[in-house]
């Protein structure tokens, strides 16, 4: 199921419609429609190409790309378009930056939301710079890979205590809380109410 919305100065649209599994073309060439929620479901025959939207999102799992779909185009030499938002560090991020460099067998470029797009839709991104959170600006209307420090801002501000020598004389009490995701591992050392790492 697609939907696209559209909303212009004084009407809104909305149109929901189905897209079927795949298409055949006029020259007998295939598109196929898939998820990668289960990418093990993709593991096929050689493709020639593959579009990747919202790629930053489908590589949170880098083995879709390193044991599903890189191998689907090894045999063919198959071309690949990855076309996502930037979501900090991560496999997308890896490419793009792959297609800045030297090797031509790669090219990215970035598009901030507001090119190409009619005067009425600048109001809008006007009005997103406004209210939105700077570094959800930054990442979804221009486009900007964020490194994940990038979010933790004024970190300088926060930090209460400076580290200092460990004392032999007292007992220590150690607290660490695993990262996840895309967060950070933080460990804390003390003793009696004072944190000293």
């Amino acid at each position: 199921k697609v939907i696209f919305y559209f909303r212009t100065i004084e009407i809104k649209f909305l149109f929901i419609f189905y897209v079927p599994d795949s298409m055949k073309l006029i020259n007998d060439a295939v598109i196929e429609f898939k998820s990668t929620e289960r990418h093990e479901n993709l593991v096929g025959e050689g493709l020639n190409s593959i579009v990747v939207d919202e790629a930053a999102t489908a590589f949170k799992n880098e083995l879709i790309w390193f044991q599903t779909l890189r191998p689907m185009v090894m045999d063919t030499r198959g071309r690949v378009l990855f076309i996502g938002t930037p979501k900090g560090a991560g496999l997308f991020k890896s490419f793009y930056a792959r297609g800045q460099g030297e090797d031509p067998t790669w090219i990215s470029f970035k598009m901030p939301s507001y090119m190409g797009h009619m005067q009425f839709l600048m109001d809008e991104i006007r009005e997103a710079k406004r209210s939105l959170p700077d570094h959800i600006y930054r990442q979804e209307i221009e486009a900007e890979f964020l490194d994940d420090g990038e979010i933790f801002r004024n970190i300088e501000d926060v930090v209460k205590y400076l580290p200092e020598s460990p004392d032999p004389s007292l007992e220590y009490v150690a607290g660490v809380d695993l990262a996840r995701h895309s967060d950070y591992t933080v460990i804390s050392i003390g003793y009696h109410n004072r944190c000293i790492y």
